[in-house]
């Protein structure tokens, strides 16, 4: 859809709505935090408190000390990141890049904080969290030991559960979990969603992640989405 005709729906919506006044580019973009009632998606935006995928801009709802909360969107391969849950691949390197080694479980042996799914080493072991439940990609046994209630039978780690479709290098369970690609087995023996570029709906940090080429608002556009 052109410029002009995504314009006079926004227009049309503005005058269904009795807005007097419209900002066009806002409208565009809206994403965190719209107002819904004329027919427009709404969602939380990082930090929000939330209790699925589903409600959360970027698909990531994980724990954090007694509740959860929305995440910001997740980094792709390559992207400059702080600890393992900032990187759509859970793993982040020790120069702090986001890597495909998925993150280590608790009583795994780690070197340095970034090394643990739960960004905590101490003595050579990651430990757990202070957190009701566990986060996505940390070790369970039980549905019931997970934030997103879904245990991985296979890995053996919490899932990011059912909600939005998920990015490359993403842990995932089948192909219908990813954006783009397929769900395969990475050299970790972690199936991970396959794919070089992000699908339409997907979140990015630029053009270059996204499959069509445009990114906007942080979410892959289609190409007729450029100006």
């Amino acid at each position: 859809m052109k410029l002009r005709a995504l314009a006079f729906v926004v227009l049309a919506l503005a005058a269904a709505c009795g807005v007097e006044d419209v900002d066009l580019k806002n409208e565009l973009g809206k994403d965190a935090g719209t107002d819904s009632s004329c027919g427009l998606p709404s969602c939380g935006a990082a930090d929000t408190t939330c209790s699925s995928r589903s409600a959360c801009c970027s698909g990531l709802c994980e724990p954090e000390s007694q509740e959860r909360k929305c995440q910001p969107f997740c980094k792709p391969l390559g992207a400059q990141c702080d600890q393992a849950s900032d990187c759509c691949s859970l793993g982040c390197s020790q120069e702090s890049h986001c890597t495909t080694i998925v993150c280590a479980v608790t009583g795994a042996g780690c070197k340095e904080d970034v090394d643990c799914c739960s960004s905590h080493c101490d003595n050579g072991s990651c430990i757990a969290e202070e957190t009701t439940c566990r986060r996505t990609a940390e070790g369970c046994t039980q549905a019931s030991d997970c934030c997103s209630g879904v245990c991985d039978p296979t890995s053996k780690r919490c899932d990011l559960g059912p909600g939005p479709c998920r990015p490359p290098l993403a842990p995932c369970t089948g192909d219908a979990d990813c954006c783009a690609g397929a769900c395969l087995a990475n050299a970790q023996g972690i199936s991970v969603c396959a794919s070089s570029c992000f699908a339409e709906g997907a979140p990015c940090t630029g053009a270059g992640d996204c499959c069509t080429g445009v990114c906007v608002q942080n979410r892959c556009a289609p190409s007729s989405c450029e100006p």
